[in-house]
């Protein structure tokens, strides 16, 4: 229990003894053990002559509700490193596929159907004759598609989302140096849930 040093705080007939009330100067930068609570738990005495003799204020413990805000800051640090670790992992598979699409001189690329964004990887773009970093947008990739091929890749395209199914055709492209070119396409469309 705390030992209090007898200071008189701003209630009526308190004093610091043992609560560290934060009213109390030599102690207000301390945390409070026990807090004063001012509702209907603060009840004044009377004397039979009706005169107020003394106020009593009703203390509750606040080390619970302590003890509770440490365990959330706890919680808050796990989360944290638990998001880091996520963070990390993720980053790490990215680089790995990076590294596998490299090695396997494999390009991807992505739609996304609701905004029609289109992202191409650099390999990708070498496969269609194209500069690694100049931008590649979906127009200027479906007009490489060889025109005899196009309705054919609109239908599996279709089929895939319709489907839900994987994408697996093979057709020709036209480089912009005008070389043709086969490529075979694999992909798996994916769906908000």
């Amino acid at each position: 229990m705390a030992r209090g040093c007898g200071t008189p705080v701003q209630t009526l007939g308190s004093s610091c003894a043992g609560s560290r009330v934060p009213t109390c100067p030599d102690h207000r930068d301390e945390e409070p053990l026990m807090t004063k609570r001012a509702s209907p738990d603060t009840s004044p005495a009377h004397s039979p002559q009706s005169e107020a003799v003394a106020s009593f204020v009703a203390l509750s413990d606040t080390m619970p509700e302590k003890a509770r805000l440490d365990d959330q800051g706890t919680t808050w640090e796990a989360l944290k490193r638990e998001v880091e670790r996520r963070t990390r992992d993720l980053t790490e598979s990215e680089e790995s596929l990076r590294f596998v699409l490299q090695a396997g001189r494999l390009g991807s690329w992505s739609l996304d159907l609701r905004d029609m964004r289109f992202i191409a990887s650099d390999t990708f773009k070498i496969m269609l004759g194209r500069n690694p970093n100049e931008p590649l947008d979906r127009a200027k990739f479906e007009a490489s598609i060889y025109e005899d091929d196009r309705a054919r890749r609109h239908e599996a395209i279709a089929n895939c989302i319709a489907g839900h199914s994987n994408y697996d055709i093979e057709y020709r492209i036209v480089t912009p140096a005008g070389e043709l070119r086969w490529l075979k396409i694999r992909g798996r469309p994916s769906y908000d849930l």
